[in-house]
């Protein structure tokens, strides 16, 4: 086989296992669509009372520092105070959070979750959206994925990146192979 067929059939492999990645997360977990309505469900039951959701964001972070979640992991308090301080960011100025734009109710959801997992010892399992343009065009789309998935995504490009560059390599070339 020459040079452009591995390399064609490596980034053909490629694409498979990110499609099969990506379906395989939606069908275990949610779409983006289901926790985007999640989201905004959040928003729509914390509108009803702002400060009343912070408030219980105050308590639960407060008593996962005094243990009352158990003993908290190394990085966990910082993680806490970096996500209250979010959520303080961004329901500052605002009286009404369903006004918010898509992205900010997204880094508000982030936060929660991230809020949720430290307390529940559940990094894997927190989802993490990310808004996205799609190059050429004005309009966003919404991914979801938890923590652990976004791990074997990573995980699965470079394996197949370092399966690429090492079947680039083919017998008989004067260059060493790796």
């Amino acid at each position: 086989m020459n040079k452009l067929t591995v390399l064609l059939a490596g980034l053909l492999a490629f694409a498979t296992v990110g499609y099969s990645a990506t379906a395989t997360a939606n069908v275990g977990g949610e779409d983006a669509n289901t926790v985007a309505a999640r989201a905004d469900a959040q928003v729509e039951k914390i509108s009803a009372d702002l400060g009343k959701y912070i408030g219980e964001i105050d308590r639960a972070i407060a008593m996962a520092k005094e243990g009352g979640y158990g003993h908290l992991e190394r990085g966990s308090e910082a993680r806490l105070n970096a996500a209250r301080e979010e959520i303080g960011r961004i329901l500052k100025d605002v009286s009404d959070p369903r006004q918010l734009p898509a992205d900010q109710r997204i880094a508000l959801f982030n936060a929660h979750q991230t809020i949720e997992s430290v307390i529940n010892k559940q990094d894997k399992n927190r989802v993490v959206c990310t808004r996205e343009r799609k190059t050429g065009s004005r309009l966003g789309t919404t991914e979801c994925l938890t923590v652990g998935e976004r791990e074997e995504r990573a995980k699965i490009s470079a394996t197949m990146a370092r399966d690429v560059q090492r079947f680039n390599c083919a017998s008989g070339d004067t260059q060493t192979c790796r």
